[in-house]
């Protein structure tokens, strides 16, 4: 993950927005390309 992200929780009727960031679960930060994916080979591998 590059950064944090936002999100919309529903619960019910009530819906809110978050921000999740996967550092707070011990995910280590890194550049958006290199979380690209390849092509359809590749990404099958």
């Amino acid at each position: 993950m590059a950064g944090p992200n936002s999100a919309l929780l529903v619960e019910g009727r009530v819906t809110r927005e978050i921000v999740i960031d996967g550092a707070d679960f011990g995910l280590k930060r890194a550049a958006a390309s290199a979380l690209r994916g390849g092509d359809a080979q590749l990404n099958s591998a």
